[in-house]
């Protein structure tokens, strides 16, 4: 069986698993049961920050003001600054401008498949197969339905970045040394985590290649070494405008140091092994493991092939799974203590779609080999497949609960081994044979997915707290607020310019977290992504109520510029005036909250003999006129990267309050400028422009390669 033109087949398919966000552009793609996205706490806001940023101010935005406070932005990983087709968000109307790029990088991850399956010796049919196992892997899909886009997004660049050191391997020449580096910066750039797993990955996988061609085709070793080394610094300069600043940062955030368990954070668990026979519908994304029947079987088929090339999969698949689940085994308590980037990651079990990767070659292989008449072992894994059907219906069902699971798992083993079993014994065409095997792994792996995301309409996500919001905007700025409830939620807040001390991103500065441990009076143990941090495992209704009888210390939270708070309950303290209640949300006054800039003389806090105003703000540059003698204090979050003027002259920012930035004066009127220029970006541009201007050569004078 030959396809024509596959990339708009899978294009295609894609668009149609997504028909629902399609005929509903403006929609926001969530889990079904759950009333939280990243998308929408996370990657929304940043982009349409980016957006007004550039509107508004004419800068690209380095430094984010809205949530905890005000935080490095540009080093952040989650901007979205530096991920090329992110920049659509930057042109299009911004959700449809989502919903498309997730339909792309779909079917890009089944067009990388595609070609990577093939490149292996797969037929047309087994590539298609290989494409629709990555395209909707349950667990992608899931991720996808939790806001994870980064993740989403390097997972379509997975299969493109083994491609490609896969020719590196074999051909070593300039062009697929520029399209390694260009594949493996994008999976990087799109996700860091998923960089790390799929980065080792691709090294493995190149090793098996150069050691096999370099005994055949005639280069040298030190040849392909060469090229590999050149791929590997290629890549290296243009991830460095993200990587660079990142390192630089790194040392004042909270993320480094997480202990075992906070690393091993929703490992699998060993139970959910049994997903691979019966899909968890409508689950839980981390611990989603199902691949699909067809896929699993074509996979053992493909397996019993037992080359090289088999093997290695079958030893990626292995290691993949067993570091999934992470605290559940001694191995990766040995791994963190080796690997120190494991004391920044979470999440063992997202090196489950290495698993995914494996089982999509594999199976491809298989439906190569039946396709083509191959005869022998494949009859007994299809006779091992049908018993595995009858136990995963009863074993799968009674431990994991999935009723629906089972009814879908005992149609689909079945036909699924009874259509392997009449290819085997040649009583069924190959081309048909083909056909139905890519439709019922179409059929399957759709069905499950189906019932992993819901689309929720604009009007109603972008409604939460949009009452209290449009109050807050409608009042003389500047100011914060602080809601220990989540009241404002960051969609919302994004869309009205509410600037929050509050927050939710894996991105904190570690004086900043302590700070508002006390600020806040929540502090909790271990690292956690939200300020104030949340009891785990409790449901939304009660997360919202869980620090009612908390009361904050409005004194530090003025400093702050904290002047109103806004939360899901009544809340009494002396310096708090109520200031009513808008769709559930009840408002305070914090009289206790200090001005933006203030200068502080001999007094004592915010009485000195002079005054601030703020001349002129935005996110990279503040303009301050205050009248010293004393000391400027700017209600900002210290930072070392940031740096002031005083009348045109260099001044030295001091930290004061634990975490705001000051400047002394002199007396008199004084205008002071404050700018922020991330540390190693510089550099970090400089390196990656010079890279794409390298890959751009590599491409232009030999282009007749890139195919």
């Amino acid at each position: 069986m030959s396809w024509r033109r596959p990339s708009l087949i899978l294009l295609i398919l894609a668009a149609g698993f997504f028909w629902r966000v399609l005929v509903m552009p403006d929609g926001f793609i969530y889990r079904p049961n759950s009333l939280y996205s990243d998308l929408t706490i996370t990657h929304w806001p940043n982009a349409l920050f980016i957006r007004r940023s550039l509107a508004e101010w004419g800068q690209l935005p380095f430094w984010r003001p809205l949530i905890l406070g005000g935080q490095p932005f540009a080093a952040n990983p989650l901007s979205g600054l530096w991920y090329p087709p992110c920049w659509l968000l930057l042109v299009l109307p911004l959700t449809p401008a989502f919903n498309l790029l997730f339909v792309l990088h779909t079917a890009w991850a089944g067009w990388g498949a595609y070609r990577l399956a093939r490149a292996m010796g797969a037929s047309s049919a087994g590539g298609m197969l290989a494409a629709l196992i990555l395209m909707f892997a349950p667990k992608g899909l899931a991720h996808l339905a939790a806001g994870h886009v980064g993740l989403y997004c390097a997972w379509a660049w997975l299969p493109w970045t083994l491609w490609a050191v896969r020719r590196l391997a074999e051909r070593a020449g300039p062009v697929d040394m520029a399209t390694t580096a260009v594949a493996t910066a994008m999976l990087i750039l799109a996700d860091v985590r998923l960089g790390f797993y799929g980065g080792i990955a691709a090294a493995g996988y190149w090793l098996l290649h150069h050691t096999q061609y370099a005994k055949r085709v005639p280069y040298s070793v030190l040849r392909g070494l060469s090229f590999a080394l050149g791929a590997a610094l290629l890549a290296g300069a243009l991830v460095a405008v993200q990587m660079v600043p990142l390192a630089a940062v790194a040392g004042r955030l909270n993320r480094g140091g997480l202990s075992l368990e906070e690393s091993g954070v929703a490992s699998l668990p060993p139970r959910y092994l049994l997903g691979l026979l019966v899909a968890d519908h409508g689950g839980f994304q981390e611990w989603m493991t199902y691949v699909g029947a067809v896929g699993l079987l074509l996979a053992g088929v493909g397996l019993a092939r037992w080359r090289v090339r088999e093997r290695w999969w079958f030893g990626l698949a292995a290691a993949a799974a067993v570091y999934s689940l992470g605290i559940y085994t001694p191995l990766y308590g040995l791994l963190y203590r080796l690997l120190p980037p494991l004391a920044w990651l979470r999440g063992p079990a997202r090196a489950w779609f290495l698993v995914i990767a494996a089982v999509g070659m594999l199976a491809a292989q298989g439906l190569t080999a039946l396709e083509g008449g191959h005869k022998g072992r494949p009859c007994g894994l299809a006779a091992v497949g049908l018993a595995t059907a009858a136990a995963a219906g009863g074993v799968g069902g009674l431990v994991l609960r999935l009723p629906a699971s089972v009814v879908a798992a005992a149609v689909v083993w079945p036909v699924g081994g009874l259509l392997i079993l009449l290819r085997a014994s040649g009583r069924l065409r190959g081309s048909l044979f083909a056909s139905l095997t890519l439709l019922l792994a179409l059929a399957d792996l759709w069905v499950v997915g189906f019932t992993l995301y819901r689309v929720r309409p604009a009007e109603e996500v972008l409604a939460e707290g949009r009452a209290a919001a449009a109050w807050l905007a409608a009042q003389p700025r500047p100011f914060r607020v602080y809601s220990p409830s989540y009241s404002i939620p960051q969609q919302t807040g994004a869309t009205y310019g509410i600037e929050t001390v509050d927050g939710v991103d894996p991105f904190q500065l570690a004086d900043y977290v302590t700070f508002m441990q006390a600020a806040t009076g929540v502090a909790l143990p271990g690292y956690s992504v939200t300020v104030p941090p949340f009891p785990e495992g409790l449901p939304p209704e009660e997360m919202l109520l869980a620090h009612r009888d908390v009361i904050p210390d409005l004194e530090l939270l003025g400093l702050l510029n904290v002047r109103y708070l806004a939360a899901a309950y009544p809340m009494e303290a002396e310096g708090l005036t109520p200031l009513g209640e808008r769709d559930g949300v009840y408002l305070y006054r914090n009289e206790r909250a200090l001005p933006r800039a203030f200068v502080r003389g001999a007094l004592g806090r915010g009485d000195g003999e002079g005054e601030a105003r703020l001349a002129w703000w935005s996110p990279n540059r503040i303009e301050v006129e205050a009248e010293g003698p004393g000391l400027l204090v700017l209600s900002e979050v210290y930072d070392p990267d940031w740096r002031a003027e005083v009348d045109g002259q260099p001044a030295e920012v001091v930290r004061t309050d634990g975490i705001l930035r000051g400047v002394y004066l002199e007396e008199g009127l004084h205008r002071v400028v404050f700018t922020y220029w991330p540390g190693g970006l510089g550099p970090g541009i400089a390196l990656t422009a010079a890279g794409w201007v390298c890959v751009a050569a590599l491409w232009a004078r030999h282009r007749g390669r890139v195919r």
